[in-house]
């Protein structure tokens, strides 16, 4: 759905995101986090930002690797 709203703005068939974004996305349900697991997503989220560091001259080095 987020290449097809780019898609409308870039074409013109909207003005701009939010206009494609409310013609566009309905929701239908929202779910919200359960707090008695909060201590697990921060957890998780920890682990999650630990990768991101370790990963970082990985990534840093494929974007910049020509083939």
């Amino acid at each position: 759905l987020g290449a097809a709203i780019c898609a409308a703005v870039a074409c013109g068939a909207h003005a701009n995101y939010e206009d494609a974004c409310r013609a566009m996305v309905r929701m239908a349900r929202t779910h919200a986090p359960n707090r008695d697991l909060a201590p697990l997503y921060e957890q998780k989220y920890a682990r999650y930002l630990r990768l991101i560091e370790v990963l970082q001259p990985v990534w840093s080095e494929l974007a910049w690797q020509s083939e």
